[in-house]
């Protein structure tokens, strides 16, 4: 995901690095927790679960608001 246009989101959190990649039509939501804290989050600002496609996670819950410790999910959007 290095190509297309790059728009980060929660740009002063400290605890979770979340942005959106577009490309050719396709947009894409990175969610990151960069800390071993879980961190919860209110997404409905950028974007609703239900409207999203979970690509790849390392949690098996991906309906949840919040991010587990080192928790990594990418949506389709």
């Amino acid at each position: 995901m290095t190509y297309g246009s790059y728009k980060p989101i929660l740009e002063d959190d400290e605890q979770v690095y979340a942005y959106f990649r577009e490309y050719e039509g396709t947009k894409w939501l990175v969610l990151l927790n960069i800390s071993e804290e879980t961190a919860e989050r209110d997404w409905s600002p950028f974007f609703s679960l239900k409207d999203a496609e979970l690509l790849i996670g390392n949690y098996d819950d991906s309906e949840r608001q919040e991010l587990s410790p080192y928790e990594a999910r990418i949506y389709q959007v």
